[in-house]
């Protein structure tokens, strides 16, 4: 329903008027090459439409590259991070078992995260009874209350701090019995929050 061109037909030799088979024929030509006019822009607008699909389809596999590139380039990244940082942490929990004295860290809400071996020797605890406790399951009865207060308001402020000059403190053992001590603390900051380790001397 559509001009696609015209069709002009001339007869010179024998001037007279077309017929209504002439018409028959020439319409027929008309149709055949409209048909083929139309054909041959269909194929072309296919042509142009598979190019068009072509590029993006290429563009669209390079994104893709540039994307997996990127993620591997950051997954070795992350891997060479979390290598470093359980070396770090090995190190960290190494220099922790050497330390000469019982070393407790705990974390903001005063429960006990780690704690070295020579804290289960001082206190008389298995390694993995002592991690999840407070830290007031090592304070005689009487200094518990006292404690949490000073601990509440140390973590306000946290810094190195002598514990054993300036006040009178015992440790308890899991058997009950208790122990003159001098404590140290020292605030370490982490993704977690601020852990305090608290070194212990008897």
């Amino acid at each position: 329903e559509r001009l696609s061109g015209l069709l002009l037909m001339a007869r010179t030799a024998n001037p007279q008027a077309f017929n209504s088979l002439d018409q028959a024929l020439a319409e027929e030509l008309a149709r055949r090459a409209a048909l083929a006019l139309d054909n041959s822009q269909l194929y072309a607008g296919s042509l142009r439409a598979n190019a068009d699909l072509e590029a993006r389809v290429t563009a669209r596999t390079e994104e893709l590259h540039r994307a997996l590139a990127q993620l591997q380039q950051n997954n070795l990244a992350l891997e060479t991070e979390i290598t470093e940082r359980q070396a770090a942490e090995e190190r960290f929990r190494n220099l922790l078992q050497t330390a000469p004295d019982a070393t407790i860290i705990v974390d903001g809400a005063g429960k006990i995260v780690m704690a070295n071996q020579h804290a289960s020797v001082v206190f008389g605890y298995d390694h993995d009874e002592l991690l999840g406790q407070s830290v007031e399951v090592l304070l005689p009865q009487q200094q518990k209350a006292q404690h949490r207060r000073h601990r509440r308001q140390y973590m306000k402020a946290p810094d190195f701090r002598s514990m054993g000059r300036e006040l009178d403190i015992h440790g308890r053992r899991k058997d009950g019995s208790l122990f003159p001590a001098e404590v140290s603390l020292s605030p370490l900051q982490t993704p977690e929050g601020v852990l305090v380790t608290a070194s212990v001397r008897d």
